[in-house]
């Protein structure tokens, strides 16, 4: 890194030295000091990013945190392989205990950026590895099932809300979350839907409640399945029906087995692309509202 700060100096001092700088048969030296120019300042914007430590790449902050991440993800992946049990829960474990590290200290961006960045590529990944033909053998149930159960949380969140004499906005909100992806949803859906003077209090409350019943949820669910004594595929079917958050998914079906986790993947994901629809549907829902209250 050293080196290369230095060539590059090296670089923009000669191309600045030159005594060719406005000579009419010299142009090629003087294009080339401004395209040097521009390429030191795109170099130093992609490796210094606002906010992180004067005279530091960004990447230093993040690699503390990054490697604490990839020593719990070694030592279950040995404790898994040598003791048995499942990886997914000795990782929680771990990452309960060492919490406390991704509060304050040099830990907290690379824990961030792991949990942001590194885990969602992660997801992707699992995607990937899904074939067409792990997708033709479940057939078109699941996905019926899945458009269905939508809908029908959707409504009962409305009805429970009717009930609890709670606002309808409310059963909306806390009925999409649930039946979409939780907190993603909460805070997608509360984008659209108009604004009142407890909206924000509604959204908070929505997001705290689905993450955490969902954490509950990845330890239970598949206890659970397995007193019901489900194949992989429905194991996996019901936990990508029912956990809200992608990642906690994908950790309670590979806590199960591996066609488990691949099936309750697929299953969550098609959860997640109707998040699309139904936000459509909310704003076409609440424009035809207003209007309608605007005639009256």
């Amino acid at each position: 890194m050293m080196t290369f700060h230095l060539g590059l100096t090296l670089i923009l001092f000669l191309g600045q030295s030159f005594p060719f700088k406005g000579t009419k048969s010299y142009r090629v030296p003087h294009m080339f000091q401004k395209l040097m120019n521009r390429l030191a300042n795109r170099i130093s914007h992609a490796m210094f990013r606002e906010g992180s430590t004067p005279g530091r790449p960004w990447f230093k902050d993040i690699v503390p945190g990054v490697l604490i991440c990839i020593t719990i993800a070694l030592a279950t992946t040995f404790i898994s392989d040598h003791y048995g049990g499942p990886t997914l829960l000795y990782a929680l474990l771990f990452g309960m205990s060492l919490h406390f590290l991704s509060e304050e200290g040099r830990c907290v961006e690379g824990v961030e950026f792991s949990a942001r960045v590194i885990l969602r590529f992660g997801v992707a990944l699992l995607g990937v590895r899904i074939t067409i033909e792990q997708v033709t053998s479940l057939g078109i149930g699941p996905i019926v099932t899945v458009v269905v159960g939508v809908v029908l949380t959707i409504l009962m969140g409305v009805l429970l809300a009717r009930l609890l004499g709670l606002h309808r906005d409310m059963g909306l909100l806390t009925g999409g979350a649930v039946a979409i992806c939780g907190a993603s949803a909460a805070l997608a859906l509360s984008a659209v839907m108009p604004r009142g003077a407890n909206s924000e209090r509604n959204t908070i409350l929505t997001v705290v409640s689905v993450t955490t019943l969902s954490t509950v949820a990845m330890v239970l669910y598949p206890l659970i399945a397995g007193v019901l004594s489900l194949t992989d595929q429905q194991a996996g079917v019901f936990l990508g029906g029912t956990i809200h958050d992608v990642a906690q998914v994908v950790g309670a079906g590979y806590m199960i087995s591996e066609e488990a986790g691949d099936v309750s993947t697929f299953v969550k994901l098609i959860r997640v692309a109707m998040l699309v629809p139904v936000v459509m549907c909310f704003i076409l829902l609440f424009r035809n509202g207003e209007g309608g209250a605007g005639q009256s």
